[in-house]
């Protein structure tokens, strides 16, 4: 893994070029600022994309994690002693620390998400700080350290798999790329990728086993390793049976010259060759393995292992990170889906386990468990789709193992992948899926769409859906489900029938005011909050990055606040008084919508504006001659003789002036 530390005198600017890392691959970014006060803080973390703020670890001002949706902290040695109480203040479980020596690291007073061990080689940021830490001693200790440390101090990009090899799990860079702004890509792109090894049975279709692993762990920005098990007689729609691989071999030769950070054993013939190769990658030094038990492969009524050795299991329980079963493979393993039963496993083995809940057709969702030892259970949701996938267990597991490679959390980990595998199972309507376009630039594309948005007012569902109709019918492709007085239970009902009305409309978008559990169950687009909602950094936590989020702005002060905490757009107004909206904030008029276009163009991270409130078509040559991206309508829609003619004639001025 590689975390990028940004330079000490950094501006906003400078920060900014840091999102090209980010999105190369950076595994994490360290915002350190030491003689920075809170303002300056906050233009930085304006300054990074919202799509990475989850990556970003703070060094100072805490408060600032939750609200600006960032990944973790960082503590200084003095503050270490109350890091239970930084952790409350960050609302994170994330936290890396820096320390000078090995022994300072074996007896710090917690245990962080990772450390930077430092100077391991001479410093290229600070004069005369030269290397004082003794290899030799690292390759003999840090195998024992229960975390990742990284190492710090002229980790130029040669140096990173000497520090591998003597035990570290990657690098944190400062110098190297700092000296030279100007070729930050070019010098960042010199580093290797982190490495992640599968060990899985090969499937002609390329939907499961290895070949899905490879491509999943390239996606998420790791360097595959591969080991083949078996191989399988299979497609997408049935498997016949698996043949034997005699693996060891095959393994011990890659292991030769690479330590991956992260293991995944998918497909065995035998629960013994699970153990015999867990404990060939720990003899190595891997330290972090996952286990997805493939106990009865898809579209087969036979299963591979008949039944199952509880010493062996126990034996496989103890070396294993963390275990990915399904429902039927749980039963299987444990016999039992309890709760407890299943916490009282993680506990005794130190083993995380990851009940995916794809099987449990009665539910809403799909959701999946995840029991840590001595934590509490962590259950999340994603919308079900109607596209089954197959391979969506290989493929979890093995983005979880690159996630975990970046040095993301194991909770962070499950989500993250979870969010891949929910985009992989929309990416078509066939049994393999794929992923050719990265996830933000389809957001953004949805963005696009939004110039013209369409706002519904009525709590009346054959209202909303005679209106919603008459709008798509007339071109309009992004809707704003308004229901301000209505149950979530209505709210999703109604969402339901404008997806289903939307069928015939493949580009277009729906956004349900104010109410994240709605999009979750009608699996909309995105949410748009109010200055008294859900705080963006919650909803982003619950939808994750490829939802959209909007939220209300009225002032400058609104807009501010809005690009700390990462949303995709703005709504800005009222422009004039409407009569579709209680609770009016100040009206603009177009001086003030005017005023708000140019604080939101100084920001380093402008964000698409768009205008509400009152607004009527002959004002749209004047709002997109100040710069608005686009404007949000209601009555004028809704309340015209022919609302199907007059979304038609709005969707040819927008497209004339914006």
């Amino acid at each position: 893994m590689l975390l990028v530390i940004t330079p000490p005198d950094a501006t906003p600017q400078v920060v900014q070029r840091y999102n090209t890392l980010l999105g190369l691959g950076a595994s994490k970014l360290l915002l350190r600022l030491p003689e920075a006060d809170e303002v300056r803080y906050e233009e930085c973390i304006r300054s990074i994309s919202p799509r990475y703020r989850h990556r970003v670890i703070l060094a100072d001002f805490y408060h600032l994690v939750p609200k600006a949706g960032l990944g973790g902290i960082h503590l200084k040695a003095e503050r270490r002693p109350d890091w239970a109480t930084w952790q409350q203040i960050a609302q994170t479980d994330f936290i890396t620390t820096s320390v000078h020596s090995l022994e300072e690291l074996e007896h710090l007073e917690f245990s962080p998400s990772m450390a930077l061990l430092s100077p391991v080689f001479d410093s290229i940021s600070k004069s005369g700080y030269q290397a004082a830490i003794d290899l030799k001693h690292c390759r003999e200790r840090l195998p024992q350290i229960p975390f990742p440390v990284l190492a710090l101090g002229g980790v130029t990009p040669d140096k990173i798999q000497i520090c591998r090899d003597h035990g570290f799990s990657g690098g944190a860079v400062l110098g190297y790329l700092a000296e030279d702004i100007n070729a930050l890509r070019e010098r960042f792109c010199a580093y290797p990728r982190p490495e992640v090894l599968t060990i899985a049975g090969h499937d002609p279709s390329s939907g499961a086993g290895l070949t899905a692993d490879i491509r999943a762990i390239e996606q998420t920005e790791s360097y595959p390793l591969s080991v083949i098990s078996c191989t399988t007689i299979q497609n997408e729609g049935e498997f016949v049976k698996s043949l034997a691989v005699e693996t060891q071999p095959y393994l011990a030769q890659i292991l030769k010259t690479h330590t991956p950070l992260v293991a995944k054993i998918g497909l065995t013939t035998s629960l013994s060759e699970v153990r015999d190769l867990m404990l060939q990658l720990h003899r190595a030094g891997v330290a972090t393995i996952i286990w997805d038990p493939i106990l009865q492969p898809s579209y087969s009524t036979k299963p591979i292992l008949e039944q199952v050795d509880p010493t062996i299991l126990a034996e496989c329980l103890t070396l294993c990170s963390l275990l990915t079963p399904n429902i039927p493979e749980a039963k299987t393993l444990f016999g039992t889906l309890e709760r407890k039963t299943l916490q009282d496993i993680a506990d005794q083995f130190g083993v995380s386990i990851l009940l995916k809940g794809g099987h449990a057709t009665k539910s809403e969702y799909a959701s999946d468990l995840l029991l840590q030892p001595h934590k509490e259970p962590i259950q999340t949701h994603v919308p079900r789709t109607p596209y089954d996938k197959h391979g969506t267990g290989c493929i979890l597991s093995a983005t979880i193992s690159s996630y975990l490679a970046h040095g993301y959390s194991i909770r962070e980990s499950c989500r993250l992948a979870q969010w891949h595998v929910d985009q992989l199972r929309r990416s078509n309507s066939s049994k393999l899926g794929y992923l050719n376009t990265p996830i933000v630039s389809l957001k953004e594309e949805k963005l696009l769409r939004g110039k013209l948005q369409f706002i519904t007012n009525s709590l009346d569902s054959s209202e909303i859906l005679k209106q919603c109709q008459a709008a798509l019918q007339g071109g309009l492709r992004w809707i704003q489900l308004r229901m301000k007085e209505a149950s979530t239970d209505e709210r999703t009902a109604v969402a339901r029938s404008i997806r289903k009305l939307m069928q015939d409309y493949p580009s277009s978008i729906l956004i349900i005011d104010d109410d994240v559990e709605a999009v979750l169950r009608a699996d909309a687009d995105g949410v748009h909050v109010g200055l008294n909602d859900l705080p963006p950094a919650q909803v982003r936590a619950l939808l994750g990055n490829e939802k959209i989020i909007g939220a209300t702005c009225n002032t400058m002060q609104d807009i501010a606040l809005r690009a700390l905490q990462g949303v995709d757009y703005i709504g800005v107004g009222p422009y004039r008084n409407t009569t579709t909206k209680k609770l009016l904030s100040p009206l603009l008029g177009e001086k003030g919508m005017s005023r708000l276009v140019q604080f939101n163009r100084s920001l380093p991270e402008p964000l698409p504006m768009v205008g509400i409130g009152g607004i009527e078509s002959d004002d749209l040559p004047s709002l997109a001659s100040i710069g608005l991206y686009g404007v949000a309508l209601s009555g004028v829609i809704n309340q015209a003789d022919n609302p199907q003619a007059e979304s038609s004639r709005l969707v040819k001025l927008i497209n004339q002036h914006f």
